[in-house]
């Protein structure tokens, strides 16, 4: 319990942005409900109508927290710094903690060092640990405003920054850390930290209850993702039981590489956490990965599986491969009958294990918006020759264009690919292929576990432009390979279009 281990914690372990997405598929926004109303217990900190002291950093990269009882610094971006306690007695005390006070200073810990603290306080501190909405697995989560609040290290804030405020403070500045640090000036403590997979998070609080809140996302585990990796964004959430439930997710502003704002109206505003998106205009928040994978949304299993008992097989079928994202639902007789034609019209797909037209299912119940433009072949050339030199980063740039596939599958022969259509019917499409060095076999595949590792052998981008014959039957009439990728997927030069 060394104080060099402290600052690793702080400095290197809340920065830390390279966890794996497989772990994160499971994840969900939905969160164990938090304490409702704040309440100081402890002694020094008896002055609740005090508001907390607004401050300005000037020259300074860091300064004391205003009213500090241990001498806690903050910093330009929303870190918060140890003071400068006695190692030694806070490891003798440790010594003669419990296991429930060692748990309740589970974070303060790394700031102010263990503290004997009255039961009133511990109590409270183990509270917000137990009861707070919580991203379950993650090695950094906590609320540092209300827990050192708790141990009377700050004073309440009673003038909580507003949506206004922070629309004004990003209409004003264009560049990320300038509207950072107005954040930290304006309010100071975050009211939530979390290390998450793709990067870090902070939270400001509009009320007591982070009912809603705004959220400060910085940097990507992705590369070579060249913007959205630092965003903003505007979160309401509902409670219900025990439970927690995004129910407005409104990104207000998004920053590139070089950390300065993007226009990004017509673009995905690729909110990167953990390499996902949320799809613009999804009703139900459907996310998309980096990887062109779609990811279910936030349902109600018992209601899914209550619906499904008194689905007919007609409609069963046609939720086929839409119960996986947005569980079965009780859909429109209109509704269940586009879906059917779409499942029952397509092109032949008897060597497919696993395929289904995603776009046009997710139109057809209004789940997202129709597209305003559709790809181009130019625009497929030109990312293939001047935007990228790897096969996943191609298919970065078509997931930006085009969030969600209008065709995906994977075939027996070792075959993963995307179709991204050119027009509406589908005869004219850019194809991306991905081999696989070992055989899916049929029953034994998972589409995200394949598309997550690195285990292709060949990748292709091809121009494809098919005849239809007769009903769900075509024919290939020409096929131009624009890209062919290694076993790296490195682009080969030999077979790139000129």
């Amino acid at each position: 319990m060394k104080k060099n281990i402290a600052k690793f914690m702080i400095t290197i372990g809340i920065a830390f942005t390279c966890m794996s997405c497989n772990l994160i598929e499971s994840e969900t926004e939905t969160e164990t409900q938090p304490q409702k109303k704040e309440v100081v217990d402890n002694e020094d900190n008896s002055d609740n109508n005090e508001e907390s002291s607004m401050i300005q950093f000037g020259e300074n990269d860091s300064i004391t927290l205003p009213d500090s009882k241990y001498g806690i610094k903050i910093n330009k971006h929303g870190d918060l710094l140890a003071a400068d306690y006695d190692e030694e007695e806070s490891e003798r005390i440790y010594n003669e903690l419990s296991e429930k006070e060692i748990e309740a200073q589970k974070s303060t810990h790394f700031y102010i060092g263990y503290k004997k603290l009255s039961e009133e306080v511990t109590n409270k501190l183990f509270e917000l640990k137990e009861d707070h909405r919580n991203y379950y697995g993650l090695p950094i989560s906590w609320t540092p405003y209300r827990e050192l609040l708790a141990v009377g290290e700050i004073k309440p804030i009673t003038n909580r920054i507003t949506l206004d405020e922070v629309k004004q403070l990003i209409d004003t500045t264009d560049n990320f850390e300038e509207v950072e640090t107005k954040f930290v000036e304006r309010q100071i403590v975050p009211d939530r930290v979390i290390n998450e997979y793709g990067g870090l998070v902070k939270e400001y609080w509009f009320d007591d209850d982070g009912e809603e809140y705004i959220e400060i996302f910085q940097g990507s585990a992705y590369e070579p993702v060249s913007s959205g990796n630092e965003c903003i964004s505007y979160k309401v959430k509902k409670r219900t039981e025990d439970r927690w439930q995004t129910v407005k997710n409104e990104v207000l502003a998004v920053y590139n590489k070089d950390l300065l704002k993007i226009d990004s109206n017509k673009e995905l505003l690729f909110y990167i956490q953990g390499g996902k998106a949320i799809i613009p205009g999804s009703k139900s928040e459907l996310k998309v990965g980096i990887n062109g994978n779609l990811y279910s949304a936030d349902y109600d299993e018992e209601e899914s599986e209550r619906i499904y008992n008194e689905l007919s097989e007609e409609e069963k079928e046609a939720q086929e491969h839409l119960h996986f994202y947005l569980g079965y639902m009780k859909l429109s007789e209109e509704q269940n009958k586009a879906l059917l034609e779409i499942r029952r019209n397509w092109r032949d797909n008897s060597s497919i294990i696993y395929g289904w037209t995603p776009y046009r299912e997710l139109l057809s119940i209004g789940e997202i918006k129709p597209l305003e433009s559709r790809i181009t072949l130019n625009e497929a050339k030109e990312i293939v020759n001047n935007k990228t030199s790897a096969f996943d980063q191609a298919l970065i740039e078509f997931v930006k264009k085009q969030p969600v596939p209008d065709y995906i599958s994977i075939g027996e022969s070792r075959v993963w690919y995307r179709e991204y259509w050119l027009n509406e019917d589908g005869t004219e499409y850019i194809c991306m292929t991905r081999q696989f060095k070992d055989k899916i076999k049929s029953g034994e595949y998972s589409l995200d576990d394949y598309c997550l590792k690195n285990t292709a052998g060949k990748c292709s981008i091809t121009y494809v432009k098919k005849k239809e014959l007769s009903e769900s039957v075509f024919e290939t009439i020409t096929e131009e390979t624009l890209a062919s990728y290694d076993e790296n997927m490195i682009i080969d030069g030999a077979m790139k279009v000129k």
